[in-house]
């Protein structure tokens, strides 16, 4: 059994209809009109049940919940994904993706976190909704090579293909500090948190895999003192051996690794 309610935004125009399972999961369907739906947006309703499936096994055999996102390409799926944290899902049909791309902020696009994005905000166009109202030669002029794609993935549209995810063929656990570490005492606590993490994770991968790690890598960042000023890191690796430290001998300030054993690294 079920029940639904829509809401709707005076300010938009946008609706969201919210279905209440009898298990109380929540799907929220964004569109301009949830009751007009192409063919194409039926499909995404039959995966929407699937990913409900998913979840459901998933709080069922580990005690987790989570959310997830059901859109026409994986660069939507995600952004919608966080919408409805920390157990629920968002189905995104076609005719609502470019007005509900307006909403969003640049720099939440994948590979709009850095560099390209930061000189997109200081253009300007804080929001995909800005960049919409320029044309594709003027984004192709801005931006050379880039152009052409901006003009697209504002509005929605990512032509890259979904793949399986395959192997790892390297493992990291890494924290960020607080506060800067000066002694071995302050960094002793964090390194036992990464070496388990490490360790759990490196041990599901070899029961899946049937591969063990080659070497490990240790890395330590310093952060920007002053005014253009640049982190310093620092690392060292050594081969692993099962039951031996990778750190244990001279020639440890070497590494070695193979295509079928992972790197494992903190």
């Amino acid at each position: 059994s079920s029940s639904s309610q829509s809401t709707k935004s005076p300010s938009s125009g946008w609706s969201e209809r919210v279905v209440v399972s009898e298990e109380e999961w929540k799907s929220h369907v964004l569109s301009p009109d949830p009751s007009l739906l192409s063919p194409h947006d039926l499909l995404l309703f039959h995966a929407s049940h699937i990913v409900h499936e998913i979840r459901t096994k998933i709080k069922d055999d580990l005690g987790y919940t989570c959310s997830a996102g059901i859109a026409p390409n994986k660069m939507l799926a995600k952004i919608i994904a966080s919408k409805n944290k920390p157990n629920g899902q968002t189905v995104l049909p076609m005719r609502g993706v470019e007005e509900y791309m307006g909403q969003v902020a640049i720099t939440k696009i994948k590979n709009l976190g850095g560099i390209l994005g930061r000189r997109l905000v200081s253009d300007g166009f804080s929001s995909a909704s800005l960049l919409q109202q320029v044309s594709k030669k003027e984004l192709v002029r801005r931006y050379g090579d880039k152009g052409e794609w901006l003009f697209l993935i504002c509005r929605g549209i990512d032509r890259s293909p979904v793949k399986e995810k395959g192997e790892a063929k390297s493992i990291m656990a890494a924290k960020a500090l607080a506060r800067e570490a000066t002694t071995i005492d302050d960094l002793r606590p964090v390194l036992l948190l990464l070496a388990h993490d490490l360790i759990t994770r490196t041990s599901s991968h070899s029961l899946s895999y049937s591969t063990y790690p080659s070497s490990l890598t240790v890395v330590y960042t310093k952060k920007a003192e002053g005014k253009g000023a640049k982190r310093k890191s620092r690392s060292v690796s050594g081969p692993m051996d099962k039951g031996k430290s990778p750190f244990s001998s001279p020639s440890s300030s070497s590494s070695s690794s193979s295509s079928s054993s992972p790197r494992a690294g903190e």
